[in-house]
């Protein structure tokens, strides 16, 4: 959210958030408020893909066409992500790798080390 922010701010646009809790039903009440809100907005970024499947469903429930009228996106790249309708937009991370890197910490008992950055990595499908 920092990165949105800043470059909102950068860009001299508005921020548009709409908090959640990571599931589909409130994705599907956040997208409601926030076409409510910003009847403008033509893409929605859910903060996981459970959000975003409610905030398609949502979107579909008011007759708005995914990604015709609001393009989707989500995070986490669930197995469902590749053949729900549409196919989602979502990133991705590398759980191998930040799993391994935790239990190496763990079994080793590493002094507390500087965070690790582990880049997401886009999957860009038909909802965006």
């Amino acid at each position: 959210m920092t990165t949105y922010r800043e470059l909102m701010r950068e860009s001299g646009s508005p921020e548009r958030l709409v908090t959640g809790d990571f599931t589909a039903a409130r994705g599907g009440r956040a997208a409601l408020e926030a076409l409510r809100r910003w009847p403008d907005a033509d893409a929605v970024y859910a903060a996981s893909d459970a959000t975003a499947f409610g905030v398609i469903a949502a979107l579909r429930g008011r007759g708005v066409q995914v990604p015709h009228d609001v393009a989707v996106a989500g995070f986490d790249d669930l197995p469902y992500a590749a053949v729900s309708s549409p196919p989602l937009t979502t990133a991705t991370h590398p759980v191998d790798r930040i799993a391994a890197a935790a239990a190496t910490a763990v079994l080793t008992r590493a002094p507390a080390a500087p965070s690790t950055a582990f880049p997401s990595t886009l999957v860009a499908r038909e909802s965006a």
